[in-house]
């Protein structure tokens, strides 16, 4: 009788299912229709057809039904061979023979009755590990929960072994960073040989620039634990970032293990290391899962390259700085030996500059490449040793240009450098005498 009873229920909620799924395709339609009506007049959402054939479940409904009606009707029926009554005989029978039973005999029968029901108690109460509630199961948490501190620690050690894995993703792509940029490198160390006065430094790390600003609000810093307080937490983060080496392992493996402490535990001088929850410890709606992926997932880390001048990055520089290092990029790292046309290299440079450095660097580069430049600059003309010089004229009245072209020694050109280049030879000479050379 409970087993069909079950049935039917079952039966019930499938055919509920399959009204409320006629229901959906219903309103379904309804709103095709307009729809449909938008592209064609011909098209009508009641040419879509659903088919739910329920026979059989129908007939299995009323073959459980009918089957339900006959086991009522059969504990319903009063007749002298109905069930009500076959046991009202049998428990009278068994009333009496009970009641011809001794004293002694009746006390035994009601023990042994009474032992039975305590036996299916004790069974029901003891149950199994599978069984919810009972001694068992209850036992079998208990072990459980004997074995946590382990699995916690197993757990953890799993989640920086992962962490440290990342972490050395992260190295990888610094140490790449430095292979792609090894000719910079040599570059800068080149200059330097070169006793050239061009600091420049190149420099690839690792970078966190707002893990305080990312982790604070998370946290709920008005909660008893080591980041209680604004001010106290922020100077605490300061700190700890203060002390870390994000491009050293072993040290980024540190920070996060005291991080993860101060969660758990409240490690100000007035929490005396007392144990914290986590969720205690986080904004309102904040998981735990959310805190330690961004903690041990180190999105906040980011490998980065820097080429400096002067202490500077190239973007603080000045015009004439970075026009400066472009040149001398251009003419000592491009190992190219096709030939380079440069305007006025020496524009928003100063002397010295020009002489210790760009001079430098033109002459290098002569050694594999041919350097044109136009320049109105002596120091470059002459002293970058140029093998030809052109000089050209404009003619404004004819609108034509005239060329002459030969080496420094030449007199003719010689004439013209002093001219155009120095000011006039009488510019020249009394510079000279200014500088009392």
């Amino acid at each position: 009788m409970g087993r069909l009873g079950e049935w039917q229920a079952v039966l019930s909620r499938i055919t509920q299912a399959i009204a409320n799924h006629k229901k959906a395709h219903d309103q379904f339609v309804a709103q095709l229709t307009p729809m449909l009506l938008e592209v064609s007049g011909d098209l009508k959402a009641d040419e879509l057809d659903l088919k739910i054939d329920t026979t059989k479940i129908e007939a299995l409904s009323k073959a459980t039904k009918d089957s339900i009606t006959s086991v009522d009707a059969a504990l319903a029926n009063q007749d002298p061979s109905g069930l009500n009554k076959r046991r009202e005989a049998a428990e009278a029978a068994v009333a009496e023979i009970k009641s011809k039973l001794g004293e002694k005999q009746r006390l035994f029968v009601l023990f042994k009755e009474q032992v039975a029901r305590w036996e299916r108690a004790k069974e029901e109460l003891v149950g199994s590990k599978e069984k919810s509630q009972s001694i068992e199961w209850f036992k079998a948490e208990i072990e459980s929960l004997g074995a946590l501190p382990a699995k916690l620690a197993e757990l953890r050690a799993s989640r920086m072994e992962l962490a440290k894995k990342v972490l050395e993703q992260i190295v990888k792509t610094v140490e790449e960073y430095r292979r792609l940029y090894e000719p910079v490198q040599e570059f800068v160390k080149s200059a330097a040989q070169m006793d050239m006065h061009l600091p420049l430094d190149f420099d690839v790390r690792i970078e966190e620039p707002n893990f305080q600003e990312q982790f604070s609000p998370r946290i709920n810093r008005q909660s008893r634990g080591s980041f209680s307080g604004v001010d106290d937490s922020n100077q605490l983060m300061r700190g700890l970032l203060k002390e870390v080496n994000f491009g050293d392992v072993d040290s980024t493996l540190k920070f996060l293990d005291t991080i993860d402490d101060m969660l758990h535990f409240d490690r100000r001088e007035s929490g005396g290391g007392r144990e914290t929850k986590i969720a205690d410890q986080l904004r309102r709606g904040g998981e735990p899962q959310d805190i330690f992926d961004y903690l041990f997932g180190m999105s906040y880390l980011a490998p980065r390259y820097s080429l400096t001048f002067d202490q500077q990055e190239i973007s603080q520089l000045s015009p004439g700085e970075r026009g400066l290092l472009l040149l001398v990029f251009y003419l000592l790292v491009d190992k190219d030996d096709i030939p380079i046309i440069i305007d006025q290299p020496e524009e928003n440079l100063d002397n010295q500059t020009i002489f210790k450095v760009l001079v430098k660097c033109i002459k290098a580069a002569k050694q594999r490449r041919q350097v044109i430049m136009v320049t109105h600059n002596p120091n470059l003309a002459v002293v970058c040793d140029a093998e030809q010089i052109i000089c050209a004229t404009c003619d404004k009245a004819t609108n034509t240009f005239n060329y002459i072209s030969g080496g420094i020694e030449s007199p003719l050109i010689k004439a013209k450098v002093v001219e155009i280049l120095e000011g006039t030879e009488p510019a020249f000479k009394n510079r000279k005498r200014k500088y009392g050379l």
